[in-house]
């Protein structure tokens, strides 16, 4: 006796395929459909995905392989993300957030932050705790960390007074200047870091020390060589 063949092994028929389609344009849901046509729900998928069936149901939530995305949507994300949420936009599309977030990402947009104005920069110098300083335009906690971090490699190499009157709102005349003296903001307060940083701060300070001893030992060195004479 033949073994009877299971509807997943079974090639569609052009009349399981025109039901599939009728049921689709009627509003039926994929639960729908496998229960009409007797097979399951990832079959009527796959048959969907292999006709280009990109029309949603609109009684149920979309399929990301029934949603493709068409050049005109790419076109309003990209004119619309620099100025509205993916809240908005998703609603403009009638889409979920999540899949505007996903074809940001795709299509590797991103928003440009405004640039720090000479105020907020002060407001950190200035303060203790410049992570929690209250600025005048809101920013993430990892940028507040990445300008105070910025702002100490600029202190380092003497370029923070450039910095500060390169912002577009500093004032002509007196615009603020550190020279050498390292601003509150930037300081270290040794009392909060932990034991884990502590010992990394010194090890940088012996590694440091060190390498400015043997600098004077090879200038001694050089300096104390016979010359030699013609």
């Amino acid at each position: 006796m033949a073994k009877k063949r299971s509807a997943r092994g079974r090639k569609w028929t052009e009349r399981e395929t025109a039901r599939l389609v009728s049921a689709r344009k009627r509003g039926k849901t994929y639960e729908q459909c496998a229960t009409l046509l007797r097979c399951s729900r990832g079959r009527i998928l796959q048959r969907l995905i292999a006709l280009g069936a990109t029309k949603p149901s609109p009684l149920r939530d979309r399929y990301r392989a029934e949603t493709k995305w068409l050049p005109r949507e790419h076109r309003v994300v990209q004119s619309m993300y620099s100025c509205y949420s993916a809240s908005e936009i998703a609603e403009r599309l009638g889409r979920t957030p999540g899949a505007v977030r996903n074809q940001v990402k795709r299509l590797g947009l991103k928003k440009s932050a405004p640039r720090w104005s000479y105020v907020d920069v002060i407001r950190m110098l200035q303060s203790e705790h410049p992570i929690s300083v209250n600025l005048t335009s809101p920013r993430a906690r990892h940028a507040v960390y990445n300008m105070k971090y910025s702002l100490s490699r600029l202190f380092s190499v003497g370029k923070l007074d450039a910095f500060i009157q390169s912002r577009p709102d500093a004032p002509k005349s007196r615009c603020a200047r550190f020279g050498t003296w390292c601003p509150p903001g930037l300081r270290t307060d040794f009392r909060r870091l932990s034991l884990r940083s502590k010992n990394k701060i010194a090890r940088r300070y012996l590694a440091r020390e060190a390498e400015r001893e043997r600098q004077k030992a090879a200038s001694k060195k050089w300096q104390s060589r016979p010359s030699r004479s013609r």
